[in-house]
Formats: C-alpha cells, sequence, structure tokens
C-alpha cells in the first residue's frame, strides 16, 4: 500500500511544475499583449501636425454637394439631425462656427476629421461617445475629403 501511495505521489511535483510554468506562460503572453498594446496605441495617435496635414490635403480635394449625400448614405443624420434634438450626438447645424473652438489645438477642418476617425480623441460635453468607432475603416478617403467638406459648410444654429 505504501508503493501505490509513493507512485501517485510521484506525479505531484510534476503536476505542480506543469500548473506553475503555464500560469508563467499565460503571464507573459499576457504582459506582452499589455505592453505591446500601449506601443501601438502610443504610435497610432499620431501628432497634431500629422492631423493637420492630413485633414488639409483632405479638404482640398472635398466636394460638399457629394457630401451632403453622403450624410444620407452613411446615415450620419439619424444621430447628428435628428437624434441632436434628444442629445443623442452634437448636432451639424452650426458645427463650421463651433470646430475650430472646440479643441483649440487643432483647426475646424483638423478638429472635423479627428472626430470622424478617432471619435473618442475629444467627447463634447454632454454627450457620450456614441459614435460608430471604426467608421474610419468603413469609408474611403474621397468619401471622408467630401463629409468633412460638407460638414465645414454648416454654419448657423
Amino acid at each position: 500500500m505504501t508503493d501505490a501511495g509513493t507512485k501517485r505521489n510521484a506525479g505531484l511535483p510534476v503536476a505542480i511544475f506543469v500548473t506553475v510554468v503555464l500560469i508563467l506562460l499565460i503571464g507573459g503572453v499576457f504582459l506582452l499583449e499589455v505592453f505591446s498594446f500601449s506601443e501601438e496605441a502610443a504610435l497610432s495617435s499620431a501628432p497634431d501636425e500629422d492631423i493637420e496635414a492630413r485633414a488639409a490635403a483632405l479638404l482640398a480635394q472635398g466636394d460638399a454637394t457629394r457630401g451632403a449625400v453622403l450624410i444620407e448614405t452613411y446615415q450620419c443624420a439619424a444621430c447628428h439631425v435628428i437624434g441632436a434634438e434628444n442629445n443623442i450626438a452634437p448636432p451639424f447645424a452650426g458645427l463650421a462656427d463651433r470646430a475650430e473652438a472646440r479643441h483649440p489645438s487643432l483647426s475646424a477642418a483638423a478638429y472635423v476629421y479627428e472626430s470622424i476617425v478617432n471619435p473618442a480623441a475629444f467627447i463634447v460635453e454632454g454627450f457620450q461617445n456614441s459614435m460608430v468607432q471604426n467608421f474610419k475603416d468603413r469609408v474611403t478617403d474621397q468619401d471622408l475629403a467630401d463629409l468633412m467638406a460638407y460638414l465645414l459648410t454648416q454654419t448657423g444654429s
């Protein structure tokens, strides 16, 4: 009986070793993911100069008339026109007047650009971060340029 008990306990150090190795491996992978995510986030957040240059380049090729059509195509009006009445999203009306003052370190064009491609970067007071987060992946550069051109024509209240 002693031999059977010894044989059963002989596998115990191996099981403990395997468990410790698995815990260290999983912890290492977790830490690697955490640190690599932080590096990616730091690399992907472009400085204001890059945002300004990108916004200016897009705006130069934008067509406000086409942008007005795209507002409906992408269903932006659901939140920014109709929903704005219920404080779902900031209204388009008067955006051109407010844009530059909303984010003092950015021009109006750069603010609009950033608001579309990285909506969580700046949340207007009184609103939630409710915009589609992957919108930049869903629109072409030309559509983005046209949307920006249209939005920067929206003056008044």
